[in-house]
């Protein structure tokens, strides 16, 4: 809905809209992790209490739906991640964008002090034409970084933001829930 608003404004107002978009996003996903994951310590707790009392259908059926309170749980933690990411990624961009305004005006200034100053200093001139270059390449990478259109760069990007969302998410899980008891061996268990 909101996205619907940004297209035909300034790079730097439509990824301000996209941060706040993906930010409210971000809140809605953290609120449904944090009641995953009470559902999830809920049904681990009375899975707890039917294997106390011995009820291992009970506690079986238990097991299960804390499991997979703890996947959905996992899989929101991996995309609230991904948008914390991926909003971090925006910022650059907006960064990036207003490095290389202040960028630009260097480069001509440089280019044109050059020209000025070959007959007088050809070994300056020679280190400006260097400097120069430098600048126009680094406008030349920024704005290639800039240019989300390309499908090989975001894919990479995208699977860049995914692995980095997946470990961190995963160490969530592991400091949210307790890991669960290994299973006695088949002689010590009742039948």
């Amino acid at each position: 809905m909101i996205f619907r608003r940004i297209r035909g404004r300034k790079l730097e107002e439509r990824v301000e809209r996209a941060v706040y978009a993906l930010s409210m996003q971000a809140t809605r996903l953290q609120q449904i992790a944090r009641d995953t994951e009470r559902l999830a310590k809920s049904t681990f707790d009375k899975c707890v209490k039917a294997q106390v009392d011995e009820d291992k259908v009970r506690a079986s059926l238990y097991a299960t739906e804390c499991a997979q309170a703890r996947k959905v749980h996992n899989a929101v933690l991996l995309a609230q991640t991904a948008l914390e990411q991926i909003q971090l990624r925006l910022r650059t961009i907006k960064e990036l964008k207003t490095l290389m305004q202040e960028v630009a005006p260097i480069a001509k200034i440089a280019k044109s002090l050059r020209g000025n100053i070959a007959h007088l200093a050809p070994g300056v001139s020679f280190e400006l034409r260097d400097i120069d270059n430098v600048l126009g390449n680094m406008m030349v990478e920024a704005g290639s970084v800039t240019k989300l259109g390309e499908i090989g760069v975001l894919n990479e990007e995208a699977r860049r933001i995914i692995d980095e969302a997946s470990v961190i998410a995963e160490q969530r899980v592991k400091e949210t829930f307790p890991k669960p008891l290994p299973e006695a061996p088949e002689s010590e268990r009742e039948v």
